[in-house]
């Protein structure tokens, strides 16, 4: 565990063979501020301990710090009454704390200190991608904690539009409503003798890890809350079975998503290699492909009219 602390907040890393468990930080609260270094460095190592208690509690832990002090904690001879009541938590835990020099200590450096970077920009866009936005009639909307984009309406939207004003459709659509089934066509090669056999179910192998391979769906049809939230993504490793509710709107385009996704998912647990969803134009769209590309994370969809494939989620829903 790698734990670092600034006069803005504490950092930390839990990690295992080299690989990151999960990262954690929190501003300092107004009491905090006025926290010599030495306890500021102490009160971070605490921080990670009380909120990985059910990973570390009864393991072998070894804390790497960038105070060199921190080392003799445990025998130094004056204490004062913080410290004291820390150290009586501290002894709970089979440890053993290590100086590790700030300039190594990037990671858990980094969590402890205020970020001025826009998430928009934490990743690469293909330039092919690039391109196409260049090409839209894009507005750019501001007060807004992270930049979002109009668009002008895709081509399936057009697509659709014109369809309700087709006249071929709209007598077939009247011809239903009346009770009469409308005459179609039946094309030889569609019969059933000429259809392919459908093939073996193939079940989903377990994820060796936590986070590695999560699912994703949204209940929709709710109520409009007064924050304008009227869906919920669900989001469930399929590991642990725990769920991120995360409040949407239906009306929420692809950079929108991308941005929750990222915010609340990708920061806490790390970018997953695989994500099983349903069909739903949100998953499909260019842009969400584009995104786990650049992240390199593998999207897999439900087979059509089977939601058994993603009833982890359906489930939970």
């Amino acid at each position: 565990m790698y734990c670092d602390a600034s006069k803005e907040g504490l950092g930390c890393v839990l990690m295992q063979e080299g690989k990151v468990i999960a990262y954690a930080s929190r501003q300092l609260r107004k009491h905090e501020v006025n926290y010599p270094t030495h306890d500021l460095e102490l009160a971070a190592v605490v921080h990670a301990l009380k909120i990985w208690r059910h990973y570390l509690f009864g393991n072998r832990c070894e804390i790497y710090t960038d105070h060199k002090s921190l080392k003799f904690i445990f025998t130094q001879n004056e204490l004062n009454m913080r410290q004291r009541r820390w150290l009586e938590l501290i002894k709970d835990y089979d440890l053993e704390i290590h100086y590790h020099p700030g300039k190594a200590n990037v990671v858990a450096d980094a969590l402890s200190r205020k970020s001025y970077v826009n998430m928009a920009v934490a990743f690469q866009m293909p330039l092919e991608l690039c391109a196409e936005f260049e090409s839209l009639n894009l507005g750019f909307v501001h007060h807004t904690t992270v930049a979002t984009f109009e668009a002008e309406p895709t081509l399936e939207q057009e697509i659709r539009k014109h369809q309700k004003t087709d006249k071929k459709n709209q007598e077939i659509w009247e011809q239903i409503k009346v009770g009469k089934a409308p005459h179609f066509c039946e094309d030889e090669q569609s019969t059933a003798e000429h259809q392919r056999p459908e093939g073996l179910l193939q079940p989903l192998k377990i994820p060796e890890w936590k986070w590695e391979e999560i699912s994703m769906d949204f209940i929709v049809g709710l109520p409009r809350t007064q924050k304008g939230y009227n869906s919920i993504w669900v989001v469930v490793d399929r590991l642990t079975k725990v769920a991120h509710f995360i409040p949407v709107n239906t009306n929420y385009s692809g950079a929108r998503l991308a941005e929750l996704y990222i915010s609340r998912t990708v920061c806490l647990h790390g970018v997953p290699k695989r994500i099983i969803s349903d069909r739903g134009s949100q998953f499909t769209s260019r842009f969400w492909e584009q995104l786990h590309d650049s992240l390199d994370s593998k999207l897999r969809f439900s087979t059509t009219y089977h939601p058994q494939t993603d009833g982890q989620t359906e489930r939970t829903n």
